[in-house]
């Protein structure tokens, strides 16, 4: 493991001679977290102390009633 960056509990990503090889963010979709976040959007919240927003779709049911939401996480 050549770097670490934990932002949070149960929020944090390692990589392992340049490949990013774990990350982990609760409460957000695998998907979204494979495809359009990065190491560096971890590096990048922890250096200059801001927070960066990803947008992830699924389905709800409420009621009974089927419907699709989106999400800024």
């Amino acid at each position: 493991m050549t770097e670490f960056v934990g932002l949070r509990s149960k929020m944090y990503s390692a990589r392992v001679e340049g490949k990013d090889v774990l990350k982990k963010c609760k409460g957000i979709r695998a998907c979204v977290v494979k495809k359009a976040i990065t190491f560096d959007d971890y590096k990048t919240c922890v250096d200059h102390k801001i927070v960066i927003y990803r947008t992830q779709r699924g389905f709800q049911s409420r009621k009974h009633i089927l419907s699709t939401i989106q999400q800024q996480n």
